[in-house]
């Protein structure tokens, strides 16, 4: 009886949203917002600008920009502007509004993440159902990167916003027969996604996927996909014009786009043609530039190996150097894995990574028990073979091969992609749900 009661409940308040669809959108945003920046508020202190790493990074260009220098340098890390132009173009702009761009970008990272609350719960409506929308949305409401990276001067927040828009866009598309407003606003959602995160850029194949198998003909197909790429490349056009005058070569948004287009055609410039992770490795070898490349390879490593065992303190097991095929094994389970409650060593065996215990409880909240529904609903999608909800199951998959590839199996960028195992998630647990109250009623009310 308790369980029809509950039910009923949540049928009258999934009824009661579907004729005041406006007010909940409203009523939801605004509470998102008032948490957001009451937190925002709390938790900002100026002190912590001092221990900021990539946030100091984007702010620098963005001061750049804001002098009018769009060809800057970053002497701290020796190189140009690789990172996406879309964070420091924001804050050249509040710079010139405001004088300081603190908290409009606060307050614009608290904006966006709030109006993300509304676009997974029609994700979550216009894939599976109303309740699995919602419960999507309550998550969200909640998540703790969700709040944690608004008072901070990063590309996170507006990928949170932008990448699931070009989800929803991409399937509003395809649910309203290639409507050119939603092909329009996906391909321009995620034109800024890519601005903010050039590596988005190898996502492009895994945003066309539905677009490829649909039941269109196959004219309307090709229609489709070249029409979102050219709005694409029309949106990219400043930054192709810019790469082209500073580095004489066609480049992508930025210089990390090249270890892909190096597949198509090399690139001669120094030193973005070679590999996130070989940058980063012949930048440390300098500082043993007297020694030969394997010498001086050792002792980078050797250092690292030492900073690592002294950050753990002896716990657990020691860092070693992982092999040539280990590291991508390791890297791809770090990108899954929930919890660190003993050492960890991320990228090639070095990065230390432990959690404390709230961090861990915060991740098995906010991820770790869906991932056996989510994995459990990824087989049921295939099985189903519902395009649209394969499409959101697959998508988590191929950001975890990008990541590991790239060998950057970090949490932070993890949780781009977390609202998808969370809405598949949770339409496994409202199936079950489903199923095991279709068994109570089978079963009579006890006699009192």
């Amino acid at each position: 009886m308790k369980i029809n009661y509950t039910n009923q409940k949540i049928k009258k308040f999934i009824h009661a949203i579907q004729y005041n669809e406006l007010k909940f959108a409203i009523s939801l945003i605004g509470i998102c917002f008032s948490l957001r920046l009451l937190a925002a508020i709390f938790l900002f202190s100026e002190n912590q600008i001092d221990s900021w790493a990539d946030s100091k990074e984007y702010l620098w260009f963005g001061e750049q920009f804001a002098l009018g220098n769009f060809n800057p340098y970053w002497d701290v890390e020796n190189h140009g502007l690789i990172v996406g132009p879309y964070v420091p173009i924001l804050i050249a702009f509040f710079i010139k509004l405001f004088g300081s761009p603190l908290w409009p970008f606060f307050i614009y990272n608290c904006l966006i993440t709030s109006f993300l609350t509304y676009v997974i719960y029609l994700l979550g409506k216009n894939i599976f159902n109303r309740k699995v929308g919602l419960l999507s949305a309550l998550w969200s409401i909640f998540y703790t990167d969700f709040f944690r990276f608004n008072i901070q001067l990063l590309k996170e927040p507006t990928i949170y916003f932008f990448l699931p828009l070009t989800i929803l866009l991409v399937v509003l598309s395809i649910r309203n027969k290639n409507k050119i407003i939603f092909l329009f606003g996906s391909s321009t959602a995620f034109s800024i996604s890519m601005h903010a995160d050039p590596r988005y850029f190898f996502f492009i194949p895994v945003i066309l996927i539905p677009y490829l198998f649909i039941n269109w003909t196959l004219i309307e197909r090709l229609k489709t996909i070249s029409l979102w790429m050219a709005f694409c490349l029309f949106f990219s056009m400043p930054m192709l014009i810019r790469n082209y005058n500073v580095y004489g070569e066609i480049i992508f948004i930025s210089p990390q786009t090249i270890s892909i287009t190096n597949k198509l055609w090399k690139s001669n410039v120094e030193p973005y043609n070679k590999s996130f992770n070989q940058r980063l490795l012949d930048s440390a070898m300098s500082n043993f530039e007297n020694d030969n490349q394997s010498s001086a390879e050792e002792k980078y490593f050797n250092s690292r190996f030492e900073n690592a065992l002294k950050q753990s303190g002896g716990e657990g097991r020691k860092p070693y150097r992982y092999g040539k095929y280990e590291k991508y094994f390791m890297a791809m389970k770090h990108y899954w894995q929930a919890t660190y409650f003993t050492p960890n060593y991320l990228y090639r065996g070095f990065r230390y990574q432990k959690w404390s215990l709230k961090h861990n409880f915060s991740s098995l909240v906010f991820y770790g028990i869906f991932l056996p529904f989510y994995l459990f609903g990824f087989f049921l999608t295939i099985r189903n073979k519902n395009l649209i909800a394969i499409y959101i199951a697959i998508i988590p998959l191929f950001h975890s091969f990008m990541h590991t590839f790239a060998l950057l199996p970090l949490e932070r960028y993890r949780s781009h992609i977390k609202l998808c195992i969370i809405i598949i998630g949770f339409w496994v647990i409202d199936l079950l749900y489903k199923n095991f109250t279709k068994k109570e009623k089978l079963v009579p009310d006890e006699v009192s």
